[in-house]
């Protein structure tokens, strides 16, 4: 079976209109707020990648602080990611590892909540590494772990 897969360029209507996003605690409001996806928009390059005409995930790149570092913002829908997981991965890997040449960021580096397996085990299939634990950093207070990729350029 083919399955036909799209990347469209990230507006913030992709990430609002993913009907299963999932946040902890106070995170959750973060992810209902319009004007949050707006401004994440408007911080970095990033892309959609869709199935048919659902949204499987968004991944966004934010360069904030200097040349060759970014930080990756990643929305995903949970039933998409499962029935399309293994291609769904792949390509959205391919995408991460195609942004981060071309911007030539050395290293881009995402915060993951520590205690979520799942976000874990999906940002090692990108590629990313644990790198520390960065202690009652989330909005509950809860820990999250700097995940980084770091590219040869």
């Amino acid at each position: 079976m083919i399955v036909p897969f799209t990347v469209l360029p990230f507006k913030a209507s992709h990430a609002m209109s993913i009907p299963d996003i999932e946040a902890n605690g106070k995170g959750r409001e973060l992810l209902r707020n319009e004007q949050y996806f707006e401004a994440i928009e408007k911080l970095g390059p990033g892309f959609t990648l869709f199935v048919k005409n659902e949204i499987v995930g968004s991944v966004v790149f934010i360069n904030l602080w200097w040349d060759g570092l970014a930080e990756i913002v990643m929305f995903i829908s949970r039933s998409q990611v499962q029935k399309y997981g293994i291609l769904a991965s792949r390509l959205c890997r391919k995408n991460i590892v195609e942004l981060q040449r071309q911007n030539k960021w050395r290293r881009v580096q995402a915060k993951v909540a520590a205690s979520s397996e799942r976000d874990i085990r999906w940002a090692k299939a990108m590629g990313f590494e644990i790198e520390s634990t960065k202690r009652c950093y989330g909005p509950d207070g809860e820990d999250y772990l700097e995940m980084v990729k770091i590219c040869e350029l």
